[in-house]
């Protein structure tokens, strides 16, 4: 299993990797059993990455079905922040800022307020340290 996987997977479950013991990649389910944890969880449930082809409109329809809400779960917004917080380059911070504003409209405004601020405080360690 992809470390980058297994993080993610922390992540979601607001868990430490080591709490994780097991992943298994189904056709389109996750099966995750870790300490106290033993579940199944759609792929539709983790957001999209920079690794895989854009959402499209039709994407976010189906999330907002799945979700029976207009904005994306509390994770999207811990997973995105990650994401800016372990950014090898400012040029992959850039990529991941660019890649968030294509998914804002499903995000609540206080989550992308704090994701702009995750952002430009990123963005002002790699242009000063």
């Amino acid at each position: 299993m992809v470390l980058k996987f297994w993080l993610v997977v922390a992540l979601l479950f607001n868990r430490s990797p080591d709490e994780i013991y097991r992943i298994e990649c189904w056709q389109h389910i996750v099966y995750v059993h870790g300490k106290g944890l033993s579940r199944f969880i759609s792929y539709a449930d983790f957001p999209p990455i920079l690794e895989a082809e854009p959402p499209t409109p039709q994407d976010m329809v189906r999330w907002r079905k799945r979700w029976k809400s207009v904005i994306a779960p509390e994770f999207w917004t811990i997973f995105y922040r990650y994401q800016f917080n372990r950014a090898k380059s400012e040029s992959q911070l850039l990529a991941w800022g660019e890649f968030v504003a294509l998914v804002k409209g499903l995000l609540s405004t206080v989550a992308l307020e704090h994701l702009r601020q995750a952002y430009q405080l990123e963005q002002y360690w790699w242009r000063h340290f």
